[in-house]
């Protein structure tokens, strides 16, 4: 009995293996990367790119867009085909192009062995090092002599570089039909009608480690504010927390009698779907998390951009601090004061 034991766990561990091994050569086949060839008459520039997800995806995109429009360049992205982490960078920035595909023909890949790049300092910090969220002009390089030029930055999420852009880049996060039909679909069941809820974003999981995560008080109390001031009375909460942003439902569903009066819906749809649900049923926004890169998109896309509002909250995410150098526009509305939103200079609370 133990030897047939012990076979069964050998030959379900070598399954298994194989299971795992033919999983990677599907992905790998799926996302499979392939150099392009160089044109000679033209010029090339890129940022460093990163390993976050969606958010960061889509700023890496709409801001080396910006860069590259500037400049005269083609857009590219060089990786490493050794190099795991390089080939999960590729695999997150196909998912975004095949939830936008307009971001597809903007950028071209290079394996990076197989051009010669030069590598200048861009957006850096005090301490000389790559920034998150700091400005520099890219026009300063518009007459760099270099065939592939690579800026060190890597997130680029500073709205100077795409302010003046905003109606382009809104044509280019168009969604896929195939993201269109499934969020259409989210939409009617929750039945809640366009831009009539209230929506809220909750971040925590490494937020959480990182000690900038949703203060859940706080979030109930701003987010019921603000309903009451812009007179929703249905709510959308999303998130990364199936747990945590049940509890905050369970919360926006009662009024002040403590009884179930509201109807709230929990998001357990992909990214992609999310936006475009944030689209059709939004009228307000609350980013809970301020730095939060997938609340601020969420907020992007919500109809309603004179009714986006973000957490007053001074903790960073490293060098990234919330500020208005991260958000789009500014309320001119008194009361959002007391709901102690992020405050510009004359009182008045900061909204996307």
């Amino acid at each position: 009995m133990r030897l047939l034991k012990v076979c069964y766990k050998t030959t379900l561990v070598t399954a298994q293996i194989a299971m795992v091994f033919q999983f990677v050569k599907f992905v790998r086949d799926r996302f499979s990367v392939r150099s392009s060839s160089v044109d000679e008459e033209k010029r090339y520039v890129a940022m460093q790119h990163n390993h976050g997800r969606l958010g960061n995806q889509i700023f890496y995109f709409c801001t080396g867009y910006v860069i590259a429009k500037q400049l005269g360049r083609t857009l590219y992205v060089p990786y490493d085909q050794s190099e795991e982490r390089d080939f999960n960078v590729m695999r997150r920035m196909l998912w975004t192009t095949e939830i936008f595909p307009r971001l597809r023909p903007l950028y071209t890949i290079f394996e990076q062995r197989s051009i010669s790049q030069t590598v200048v300092p861009f957006a850096y910090n005090q301490t000389n090092q790559p920034a998150c969220c700091l400005y520099e002009d890219p026009k300063k390089f518009a007459n760099h002599r270099a065939k592939f030029l690579l800026l060190d930055i890597k997130f680029g999420q500073n709205i100077r570089f795409i302010e003046d852009y905003l109606a382009e880049i809104s044509e280019l996060l168009t969604f896929a039909k195939g993201i269109r039909d499934e969020g259409k679909s989210a939409v009617q069941r929750l039945n809640f009608g366009y831009a009539n809820a209230m929506c809220v974003h909750i971040r925590m999981k490494d937020f959480v480690t990182l000690n900038i995560s949703t203060d859940a008080g706080s979030t109930i109390r701003i987010t019921r504010q603000i309903a009451r001031m812009k007179g929703f009375k249905k709510f959308m909460v999303f998130g990364d927390d199936q747990l945590f942003m049940k509890s905050i439902a369970d919360n926006l569903e009662l009024d002040e009698e403590g009884k179930r009066r509201y109807i709230v819906g929990i998001s357990t749809f992909s990214e992609g779907v999310d936006l475009y649900v944030a689209s059709q049923v939004c009228g307000a926004f609350f980013i809970s998390a301020a730095t939060s890169t997938f609340g601020w998109w969420l907020a992007f896309f919500t109809n309603n951009q004179s009714a986006i509002y973000y957490m007053d909250d001074k903790r960073s995410m490293w060098d990234k601090t919330p500020g208005e150098d991260l958000f789009l526009f500014c309320s001119n509305e008194e009361e959002i004061t007391v709901y102690q939103a992020k405050q510009s200079k004359d009182g008045k609370a900061i909204a996307q």
